[in-house]
């Protein structure tokens, strides 16, 4: 078993922390295009910050978000349930539009976004971020159980 890198961890945690908070700052000052591309970053990190915290860094390349969130759960050995799948997806569907005034058709992306949509995407990152967290502690708890295991060993 790869050892935990709890460094990498947070380092990719705190960036997701970040993003969430300027999704929802975004949201707060009707800047709802941007409160969607920082909630699929938030995913992003926190997805990709997983996989590299579990020597699995080499499959956090790119951003199909839904194919990483797989590839975390994968990695870190649990399921990745049909609601975070879902989140994923959805969060997914915000990485080009969000950005780039041709990525849809009729307007740039500050008129293409809605109050709606920015509660949804802060939700579906919040949803993603606490698959992430649960998994990592799952994680550390198993790796404090083998260390205790190997310590009462003679």
């Amino acid at each position: 078993m790869v050892p935990l890198d709890e460094t990498e961890y947070d380092r990719w945690w705190r960036s997701a922390e970040s993003s969430l908070l300027m999704a929802r700052l975004g949201a707060e000052h009707d800047q709802h295009h941007h409160a969607c591309l920082h909630a699929e970053q938030a995913a992003q990190q926190a997805v990709k910050g997983l996989l590299f915290a579990v020597g699995a860094g080499s499959r956090a390349r790119g951003h199909n978000l839904s194919a990483v969130g797989a590839a975390a759960a994968e990695a870190a050995g649990t399921a990745l349930l049909d609601p975070v799948r879902e989140a994923l997806v959805r969060l997914a569907r915000h990485y080009l539009p969000s950005r780039y005034p041709d990525a849809l058709p009729g307007g740039a992306p500050v008129d293409q976004f809605t109050t709606a949509d920015s509660a949804v995407a802060i939700s579906d990152a919040e949803c993603v971020a606490g698959f992430v967290s649960g998994a990592w502690q799952a994680l550390q708890d198993a790796a404090a159980e083998r260390s205790d295991d190997e310590r009462e060993r003679p």
